[in-house]
């Protein structure tokens, strides 16, 4: 339970708010609508990874937009539509991102606003709270649901290294992404078996493999542009593979076991072989814990740890990740191309995990072996 506290999702990505609170300085004409006029809501679902700037058709949402001077983008509303539609208990950052690739918004998802209003009254508390998060370059998707006598608001700001060119949020199996941004960088990908692509920008990239392909675009200084997923060959999932946000953490050895659990549960979704428990590889699990707990854990020095320990006869991996559920660390790995290349590893038969609860979530640790 010692060390510095985790940059918990929920904690740094979302503002709950009393949105009747705030600054009520803003236009007679930006006052409100009706509150007989229904809420409309942007489409939660798309068929591209893109942006556009066309504006809200609900007159209170548009007002918010254009007085607040929000950099409005509807597919980061669309994916604001599922949040504030299907999902009634808190809201964090992993569900922001499955609903964001859901309706086509390409870029990392950074923070949520959230809080109630009476029916059709301006959120003048909501639109400061944006505006005070902004970045330049950010983007904003807002919308408004009727919940009662009240009007549910759900805000995501939306924040990338750069610009990429619209990819396809599902394909046929053969077909060619051709991935660019507007500035210098590169690509990397993973199969849907576990296998790894990667180059410079701009490149064109065949889908030969069918079924869900993790396409990653990142600056020349490291910084993520986009990363997606693209079906190929078939819909897209309609959610994570996880119940996300899951459940707080209650021990290390119960949030170990559920690790491990979940790192199966990825490999059978994706018809790769599960792995085994092995004690050894558990044990071997902890002190990269305690690196990563201190901020001194390195992926190449773990690994070669694993080696020294007698693990040579074929690939080994580890990976670590920290957040406030179990579920969440796993669905940051998926979400990244290291993370989600170490858990489709098709040739690792055995694993381990370690895992440290805190005040304010987990770190995990996960040792894979061939043998």
């Amino acid at each position: 339970m010692s060390g510095s506290p985790l940059p918990s999702p929920i904690a740094v990505g979302l503002l709950a708010l009393g949105l009747a609170c705030g600054p009520k300085k803003v236009p007679v004409a930006a006052l409100g609508v009706p509150a007989t006029d229904s809420p409309i809501l942007p489409s939660p679902d798309a068929t591209l990874y893109a942006t556009g700037s066309s504006l809200p058709r609900d007159v209170l949402v548009a007002q918010v937009v254009e007085f607040g001077l929000l950099p409005w983008q509807e597919s980061l509303a669309g994916a604001a539509t599922t949040l504030v539609l299907d999902h009634k208990g808190p809201l964090d950052l992993s569900l922001a991102r499955h609903a964001a690739w859901r309706s086509g918004y390409p870029y990392p998802v950074v923070q949520i606003v959230t809080g109630d209003e009476t029916a059709g009254v301006y959120p003048a508390g909501l639109v400061t709270a944006v505006q005070r998060a902004l970045k330049a370059g950010d983007h904003v998707g807002v919308v408004r649901a009727r919940v009662g006598p009240s009007d549910r608001w759900v805000a995501l700001i939306g924040r990338s290294a750069g610009v990429a060119e619209a990819l396809p949020r599902a394909t046929a199996e053969g077909a060619r992404l051709h991935l660019s941004a507007d500035r210098a960088g590169n690509f990397s990908a993973v199969t849907p078996s576990g296998g790894t692509r990667g180059g410079p920008l701009p490149a064109d990239l065949r889908l030969d493999e069918p079924g869900e392909w993790w396409i990653q675009l990142d600056a020349a200084d490291g910084r993520r542009i986009l990363g997606v997923p693209v079906a190929v060959g078939m819909e897209p999932p309609p959610g994570s593979i996880f119940d996300l946000p899951g459940l707080p953490p209650t021990g290390p050895s119960e949030s170990a076991a559920l690790a491990f659990e979940l790192v199966n549960e990825v490999r059978e979704a994706f018809a790769r072989s599960p792995v085994v428990l092995d004690e050894t590889l558990q044990t071997l699990a902890q002190h990269p814990l305690e690196q990563l707990a201190a901020g001194t854990w390195t992926r190449s020095a773990g690994e070669s740890r694993l080696r020294g320990a007698g693990f040579v006869g074929g690939p080994i991996a580890q990976i670590t990740c920290k957040a406030a559920t179990v579920e969440i660390c796993l669905d940051q790995l998926l979400a990244s191309t290291e993370g989600r290349a170490v858990l489709l590893q098709p040739q690792v038969r055995l694993g381990g995990v370690a895992a440290q609860v805190r005040t304010d979530g987990l770190l995990l640790a996960i040792n894979l072996a061939a043998e």
